[in-house]
């Protein structure tokens, strides 16, 4: 996704991305969900196994016929030595429409935005940014839902 990103979108601009024409793999869906669920609560989202420790990171999971096919964690450290840092924004500063749980992202619509942008205080740091780009693709919290922590 980085290099993706790096040749195809300019800094502090949304980028819209095409996800299934970046990943060398099959998949029906993308699920991207934040820290602090645990296993129970990823396994009924995604309705596939997962074996995973998943309470601490964000997730970034593709599925396939019920099946996990590809699976990356995340975590915002501003402090890391990796010059690229990717952030799932779950829009946390607006939440006129309720908390966001996670993103479901099928294949038949797979753009996603990504922006790239420096942090000023941090010269050596590329932020990339990963958001939805229709409310389809964003699964709110119900009130009976526990809210991650």
């Amino acid at each position: 996704m980085f290099d993706y990103a790096d040749k195809h979108c300019q800094q502090n601009t949304d980028c819209l991305v095409n996800i299934s024409k970046i990943t060398p793999f099959k998949w029906d869906t993308l699920y991207i969900i934040d820290s602090g669920w645990n296993l129970d609560e990823i396994k009924s989202v995604i309705g596939a196994d997962l074996k995973e420790r998943t309470d601490i990171f964000s997730k970034i999971i593709f599925v396939k016929d019920g099946q996990v096919v590809y699976f990356e964690e995340y975590y915002y450290y501003p402090d890391s030595g990796d010059e690229k840092i990717l952030v799932l924004d779950f829009d946390y500063e607006n939440q006129d429409k309720g908390l966001i749980a996670y993103y479901r992202v099928p294949r038949e619509d797979s753009k996603i935005v990504i922006k790239m942008k420096r942090d000023p205080s941090v010269e050596d740091k590329i932020y990339y940014l990963f958001s939805s780009i229709n409310e389809q693709q964003v699964q709110r919290n119900p009130s009976s839902f526990r809210k991650p922590s």
